[in-house]
């Protein structure tokens, strides 16, 4: 457990803005799956605010841009939509949709 910690730490002490299509491709992607994941598992105000005090530490402790944290938190928060959508029989289309543009929109800007 210590080492799972240990990486969380690594996580919130190096801040990154990829410009690699395919490295941001699969970050932004990877942030919203773990808007998923915890959007499925977790009470929706744990995650929602948790995940906004981790963006807002990075920000202002670890000095990360504060674009790249927005964009994050669109991620995670798309994610999130995801899995409150499927838990509520709603349709997450919408959601899939807006992360696909700005994916699309993403990696176009840095192919």
């Amino acid at each position: 457990m210590t080492s799972f910690f240990l990486f969380l730490r690594n996580l919130l002490r190096t801040p990154d803005a990829q410009q690699d299509a395919y490295l941001w491709a699969c970050v932004l992607l990877s942030h919203a799956m773990l808007g998923v994941a915890l959007g499925a598992s977790l009470p929706l105000v744990v995650a929602v605010l948790g995940y906004a005090i981790w963006e807002a530490v990075q920000w202002w402790r670890f000095r990360a841009d504060p674009w790249d944290c927005l964009l994050d938190m669109c991620a995670f928060y798309l994610g999130v939509t995801i899995a409150v959508s499927l838990q509520t029989g709603y349709d997450a289309l919408g959601a899939v949709v807006a992360l696909g543009v700005v994916l699309f929109a993403g990696v176009r800007v840095r192919a």
